[in-house]
């Protein structure tokens, strides 16, 4: 007859090592692979014996800095976790909703989400079709994207620099802008001379008035 005998407390070794095994099997991020580590400690306190709080909090913080390690020696990586499971989320046929979703349900950071869902298939459509319109044409242009992360500041300072370029003709902002940038004060700030779209409220009055 064998007797059981109640699992060992958890300590910065085993849960280092439970750490490791997990990363191993499975893609994670820091926040997934702290709340493996938080379950593990949790399944022993049921059955802890009387007087094993600082046994705990001991093991918490042992798991923070396990997790806080292995992301700085790169072996968890939030932002490689999240551009391999949009890609395959988006292949599977997701929509960009639903991968931002889920990404969010896995304590993905929002701008770490942005950076690695793939540009608006519609938007992106319609810029192949200008480039193309353009080298058709003979005119030159100029595609700029911006990082997923850029501010509204930098954005206008982007539109001034074209603004003042003497060998740009023509500025098109092609919408939907990332979510923190304010695209009225982007498109207010292009030279009404350049508005390719003309959204600028004197372009649309010159269009209204019958003015060139």
């Amino acid at each position: 007859m064998s007797t059981r005998h109640p699992p060992s407390a958890p300590t910065r070794t085993s849960l280092h090592d439970a750490a490791l095994r997990h990363v191993a099997r499975y893609a994670t991020t820091e926040a997934g692979l702290l709340r493996v580590l938080e379950r593990r400690i949790a399944r022993w306190a049921r059955t802890a014996p009387d007087g094993s709080e600082s046994v705990i909090s001991t093991a918490h913080a042992s798991a923070r800095d396990v997790v806080a390690r292995l992301v700085a020696a790169g072996a968890v990586s939030d932002s490689a976790f999240a551009a391999s499971r949009a890609r395959s989320l988006i292949r599977a046929g997701k929509s960009r909703r639903a991968v931002a979703a889920h990404l969010a349900a896995r304590g993905v950071d929002s701008d770490i989400t942005r950076a690695a869902l793939p540009e608006d298939p519609a938007s992106e459509l319609y810029v192949r079709n200008k480039t193309r319109m353009c080298e058709t044409l003979g005119i030159r242009s100029e595609k700029i994207t911006p990082p997923s992360n850029i501010s509204t500041d930098e954005m206008l300072a982007l539109v001034a620099e074209l603004n003042a370029r003497n060998d740009v003709d023509g500025i098109l902002v092609q919408l939907p802008l990332f979510k923190q940038v304010d695209s009225k004060r982007v498109l207010m700030a292009v030279d009404p001379a350049k508005d390719v779209d003309g959204f600028h409220p004197v372009s649309i009055g010159n269009l209204v008035t019958q003015r060139p």
